[in-house]
């Protein structure tokens, strides 16, 4: 390096890389790469030389060969790896005079090592995210940011994406479209559409990361958290029953709370037919939706999948209804068919079905289940 050149390139690494990590991320970088004004196709071409082992960030020995190749490019030379190895003039910025630090200012650009001719334009209007993944996500963002912060900071969202082994190409592009306004950091609803195009990519849904995201997409997020938040709010409110009989377990209103989120993240199921239709099989039936409600929501607690749920899984969960606590207790003694406090798939969804019954104002006059409920589950 030429005494200009590590001046230079030392001062703009340090502006880009504040907390001294020793490597700057292409979000971070992207700005700067931009206020070069050579196009995205050649930045792209740039990034691809420099970070040779595709790792998604740059080392100051990387960068300053990043640097070098974009002050060749500006002088006319045309892109060739061995320029790094050549002394040159000192790479020039828009908005910065020469040696001066730059400061990562975001733009409305987007740099991104992959053109745009490999991007789809739009995500599919059939490609939609459930209620039950907004809810998954918002909660893995929660455990992640402490003190209850807004925003998940590009490092740590980088950590998360990694593990996901998509090529680093993919996840820039996926940063790119979630990031709005280029912060380098993102808010809860951001992280959750990353996690969900990550997901949707490693399963197949997606075959090419899009330029656009629907804004219907973000709406559905934000309402979502919004009724999830009203609902967490009512739970703190509730007392929730300190006991049920002898061998329930004692649950409070902050367990129920946590304990919803972590194992189900979701509200309880208040539907008793999806189609909105009021014909039933029989009054004391269960219909194919609710079975695939009921089997849903086991297979969520069931997380060790002993095909059995605990006392305090099933308390906690049944005491997320806000039902009085005798009708959780006649619910519970009523579908705990063979007596033992743990709970079958059979007896889970006889429980869920007499909480739904009750939800919607029906008595519970009966000393035993129905054959006719047992057999249509």
């Amino acid at each position: 390096l030429t005494a200009e050149e590590k001046i230079a390139y030392s001062k703009i690494f340090k502006s880009l890389d504040p907390e001294t990590l020793g490597i700057v991320t292409g979000e971070v970088a992207r700005s700067t790469f931009e206020n070069s004004s050579l196009s995205p196709v050649t930045l792209g071409k740039i990034w691809q030389i420099a970070d040779k082992d595709n790792n998604g960030f740059l080392t100051q020995t990387d960068f300053i060969v990043a640097m070098r190749l974009i002050a060749h490019v500006q002088s006319g030379k045309k892109l060739s790896p061995s320029l790094a190895n050549i002394a040159g003039p000192v790479a020039r910025f828009n908005g910065a005079k020469k040696n001066s630090v730059i400061s990562p200012a975001a733009t409305g650009n987007s740099f991104n090592p992959i053109t745009s001719n490999n991007l789809s334009s739009s995500l599919s209007t059939s490609l939609t995210i459930s209620n039950e993944e907004i809810l998954q996500y918002s909660q893995l963002f929660d455990n992640l940011v402490p003190n209850h912060s807004h925003l998940i900071s590009g490092m740590q969202a980088r950590s998360i994406f990694l593990k996901s082994n998509i090529p680093n190409i993919v996840l820039g592009q996926i940063w790119n479209i979630v990031d709005r306004g280029n912060k380098g950091t993102l808010t809860k609803e951001e992280f959750i559409l990353s996690m969900f195009l990550i997901n949707s990519f490693l399963t197949g849904l997606i075959k090419q990361v899009p330029t656009s995201i629907p804004n219907e997409m973000w709406l559905k997020i934000n309402l979502v958290l919004s009724s999830n938040k009203q609902q967490q709010n009512l739970l703190s409110q509730q007392t929730i029953p300190p006991t049920l009989p002898s061998r329930k377990p004692t649950i409070s209103a902050s367990s129920s709370l946590t304990t919803v989120s972590q194992n189900l993240t979701g509200n309880f199921p208040l539907s008793y037919n999806s189609t909105g239709s009021t014909t039933t099989i029989s009054e004391w039936a269960i219909t194919p939706q609710q079975r695939v409600q009921f089997d849903s929501i086991f297979n969520k607690l069931d997380k060790e999948k002993k095909n059995l749920l605990s006392p305090t899984q099933v308390a906690t969960f049944l005491g997320s209804s806000k039902l009085p606590k005798e009708d959780l207790a006649k619910i519970w003694d009523l579908s705990d068919l063979k007596n033992t406090g743990y709970f079958s798939l059979l007896e889970f969804s006889v429980a869920l079905f007499l909480t739904q019954r009750r939800l919607r104002g029906a008595n519970l006059t009966i000393d035993s289940i129905p054959q006719s409920l047992i057999s249509s589950i």
